[in-house]
């Protein structure tokens, strides 16, 4: 839901909606309906979050794969250890560019 007092320019606020929708896999409307969060909203405030970005998303670093290994449940994680030891939570289902973007950044 959007905090009271919400505002367009909670730059911090939006950033963790847009990368939660993408970790969500959900449409943006969906995810939208989910959080009780104005569509027209999220579409401007990532408009206009996007438009002043110095840092613009990835391109591809990792090739998304299934396995019946690992079930797509969004109860079920998937713990990562960098050779930093930083160690990592996230959902199984988590948008595997944006993971590779995370691991890139930390292991720089």
């Amino acid at each position: 839901m959007q905090p009271s007092g919400f505002k367009i320019s909670d730059r911090e606020y939006w950033k963790d909606q847009f990368r939660l929708q993408e970790l969500s896999g959900l449409t943006q409307v969906d995810y939208c309906k989910r959080e009780g969060v104005k569509l027209d909203t999220f579409k401007y405030a990532k408009g206009r979050l996007s438009s002043r970005s110095k840092d613009p998303l990835p391109k591809k670093l990792l090739v998304p794969i299934k396995s019946a290994a690992m079930p797509q449940q969004p109860q079920q994680y998937l713990s990562i250890i960098t050779f930093k030891g930083t160690k990592i939570e996230c959902p199984v289902d988590t948008n595997p560019e944006w993971l590779g973007s995370l691991l890139a950044k930390i292991n720089a």
